[in-house]
């Protein structure tokens, strides 16, 4: 009894925890102070708030941008890159939205679900200084910092290259501005990869004898589905978006390619950590429940007689209960997770498809 009264008061703890880390994210910093910034006491569900934020990070890169091209005479010799520009601009203030919304959500769901079928206090412990600590500014801004180095030289490099000209010294600081933004909606891709494969190590609250049939295993893969058609959509889009007009077709290439590459990467990686932590949850716990079957079995076996109407009749039922339980679904790889896999990998394929229709369709022909 005190152990489930402490088991409730630490859940309760780690509920609390939890949802206080929504407003500790990146994303959530950021939207949060510029938002305050431009409309003071204005809460986060106002128009008010998202339309400062909006004209806010717009007027900070190209502010960033425009006195450095008046000064070094580059705005006019680089006038076609501003499509370009302002795409980018609004794609990563989209990802930041998207990240925002996502991991706050994400963040709702693991403390109204996962938290609940934890069922051991020392569990919960350490997956609350797990999750505390994989959201330090040292955790974050290791990635962010390496995110951002690469997206500068390819940003730079690439669009340079295609151009065979230097990009100029504004639009380098506005890659270099807009690649901190990139970097710390990335982050939650990455994050993401770190909480599915953390969630294996934990004891959940199961159905013993049909692990892979309990409510802990269909939340958890629903809410990573969630997420994942999330990124799929916002790739969707942003594939489409950078093969359209909207971006000088010179550098379609350095839009839409890259991320194509980049969104199949994320879905695929995600998908098969998802399915191997859940078949990890699952078969723990039916070997676990196999070796406790196999133990008493072979405990009966040693001290009865094997001929005794009572003990055979035990022994068998055991029996029949092992083979029952070995026999239990434990494929994680079914046909409703292959075809959910699939319908999310299509989405930005068809984003970059229908932004190049015209060169299908001549293809096609």
């Amino acid at each position: 009894m005190d152990q489930q009264v402490e088991l409730e008061s630490k859940r309760r703890e780690a509920r609390e925890e939890i949802l206080a880390l929504k407003e500790r994210i990146p994303s959530a910093r950021i939207i949060n102070w510029f938002g305050r910034l431009l409309s003071k006491g204005a809460t986060n569900r106002s128009f008010l708030y998202w339309l400062s934020n909006f004209i806010f990070i717009n007027l900070v890169i190209f502010w960033i941008w425009v006195p450095v091209g008046l000064v070094m005479n580059e705005l006019e010799h680089r006038a076609y890159l501003w499509k370009a520009a302002l795409f980018a601009t609004e794609m990563q203030f989209a990802a930041l939205l998207l990240n925002y919304y996502l991991l706050r959500m994400l963040l709702d769901n693991i403390a109204g679900q996962i938290v609940e079928k934890i069922n051991n206090v020392d569990d919960l412990s350490r997956f609350i200084s797990w999750l505390n600590n994989s959201w330090s500014t040292k955790n974050v801004a290791l990635f962010v910092l390496a995110f951002w180095m690469i997206w500068i030289f390819l940003g730079i490099g690439a669009i340079s290259i295609t151009y065979q000209a230097f990009v100029g010294f504004g639009f380098s600081l506005f890659i270099i501005f807009i690649g901190l933004l990139a970097g710390i909606a990335f982050h939650g891709v990455y994050w993401l990869n770190l909480l599915i494969s953390n969630l294996r190590k934990y004891q959940y609250d199961l159905n013993v004898f049909f692990p892979a049939s309990s409510e802990i295993i269909t939340n958890i893969s629903d809410m990573l589905n969630n997420q994942l058609y999330g990124l799929a959509i916002y790739f969707a889009f942003y594939t489409l978006l950078g093969s359209t007009n909207l971006v000088e077709k010179q550098i379609q290439i350095v839009f839409a390619i890259p991320f194509f590459i980049i969104s199949w990467t994320a879905i695929i990686s995600q998908f098969v950590l998802a399915r191997t932590t859940l078949g990890h949850i699952i078969n723990n716990a039916k070997w676990k429940m196999l070796k406790k079957i196999q133990a008493q079995i072979n405990s009966i076996e040693a001290k009865s007689d094997l001929s005794d109407k009572v003990v055979s009749e035990k022994l068998l039922r055991l029996v029949d209960i092992h083979g029952r339980v070995m026999a239990s679904k434990s494929n994680i790889f079914d046909l409703k997770s292959i075809s959910t896999f699939f319908s999310q990998l299509m989405l930005p394929l068809l984003g970059l498809l229908l932004g190049n229709l015209d060169k299908v369709l001549t293809l096609l022909h």
